[in-house]
């Protein structure tokens, strides 16, 4: 078992409508393709409706990993993913939008999450470090 509580970080402001969690953990992936079990890197972001009002027309979440020392003009994108909940948001709920890094390097790692309401011109975008764990 994966202890997740110490990889756990909230990534929003007080004043945000939605709130996230971050989680990362190593976890043993079935791969589709040849049924064999690997490990992958599994990142959870749980995002809830802090309003009063419902998210009417969904939000759009992107994720932008880079691997390096914080330095933007040395850092290289390592990965990116992003997914369109187009589902009404009902206040006080909230989603799941989990994905795994199947290969990766050693070393350490920035995300970048950012929260957009659809439909809106507002935005949302949170930032947080994470460095991966040493494989068992």
């Amino acid at each position: 078992n994966y202890d997740y509580s110490r990889h756990t970080f909230e990534i929003s402001n007080g004043s945000d409508p939605l709130s996230m969690t971050l989680s990362y953990g190593l976890r043993q992936i079935v791969k589709s393709s040849n049924n064999r079990i690997e490990w992958g890197i599994v990142v959870t972001i749980v995002v809830y409706n802090r309003t009063a009002v419902p998210i009417s027309n969904g939000v759009r979440m992107d994720a932008v990993i880079v691997q390096g020392e914080g330095n933007e003009l040395l850092d290289e994108v390592a990965f990116t993913e992003s997914a369109t909940f187009k589902n009404e948001l009902n206040p006080g709920s909230h989603f799941i939008w989990e994905f795994v890094l199947d290969s990766w390097p050693l070393g350490n790692y920035s995300i970048a999450v950012t929260c957009t309401l659809r439909e809106l011109d507002g935005e949302n975008s949170t930032y947080s470090k994470f460095h991966t764990p040493n494989r068992r």
